[in-house]
């Protein structure tokens, strides 16, 4: 019976890890951000790189895909509002695009000097948008943390890191259970790629380094970050380049050791 029960197992464990992916679309370029609605996970919008960048949606889980509309520049990186499906923001370059109508028309707000990568609303306050990007202090470019609390129309900056010749803030995720509780994600350049990890525990106000240049020896860059949605200390990061293992209860490896899981 335990060889029974193990067998299943492992083809339950082969069935999973070794499913195949089918392309499902949408075509016509590659897709740099997708989102999935909080009320009804059949709604999904992809953004494309490219010059108009384009906004496909499907009402289906991605089985079939609709274009419902462009901006004009590559799409970085896109959120939804968690109580609204038709409320969208995207972050392109020195822009914050948002949309109120599930992508057909878009209002840009320029961010001069400063490039949006990561975007994350407030799980409870849909007014209040978090960005993470880069903002030009004058001699070098920081990573930054922009934050509205007027559904993306007016913006604060807040500099968090110049200690490279180059500093960039990849990503961003928020806690939905604490969303006082943020994360971002990126790299300094001091003499060789260092991974940065920043959290703030009021909002954006105050930030403490996570010393990831020790936890992601040699990792480079962090390009995307998670909180688990209803356990506050399991975080995600992805990036690559990993070459070492890591003990357990702090950062380690999965996935062919391009993504780390913060218990």
């Amino acid at each position: 019976m335990i060889k029974f029960r193990l067998l299943w197992f492992l083809l339950i464990f082969n069935t999973l890890v070794f499913a195949q992916w089918q392309a499902i679309g949408p075509y016509g370029g590659y897709v740099r951000s997708v989102v999935v609605s909080s009320a009804n996970d059949n709604i999904v919008y992809a953004g494309s790189n490219g010059s108009p960048a384009i906004i496909a949606k499907s009402t289906n889980g991605g089985s079939s895909w609709n274009t419902v509309g462009s901006i004009p520049n590559s799409i970085y990186c896109m959120a939804i509002d968690p109580t609204n499906d038709n409320r969208l923001y995207a972050g392109s370059g020195h822009n914050l695009y948002r949309s109120t109508d599930g992508g057909v028309n878009w209002l840009g707000t320029s961010m001069s000097n400063k490039y949006i990568y990561g975007i994350a609303v407030h799980p409870s306050i849909p007014s209040t948008i978090y960005a993470s990007g880069m903002s030009y202090t004058g001699t070098k470019w920081g990573i930054a943390f922009f934050k509205s609390t007027d559904y993306g129309v007016n913006w604060t900056t807040t500099v968090i890191d110049t200690s490279g010749s180059s500093n960039y803030g990849f990503c961003i995720a928020a806690d939905r259970t604490n969303p006082n509780n943020i994360y971002i994600g990126g790299y300094s350049y001091v003499s060789s790629y260092i991974p940065r990890i920043y959290k703030t525990t009021n909002g954006g106000g105050n930030w403490v380094y996570l010393s990831a240049d020790t936890l992601f020896n040699n990792a480079y860059y962090i390009y995307s970050m998670a909180v688990h949605p209803t356990n506050s200390n399991i975080v995600y990061a992805g990036t690559y380049l990993i070459k070492r293992n890591l003990p357990l209860n702090q950062w380690w490896t999965i996935l062919d050791k391009k993504f780390f899981k913060l218990l």
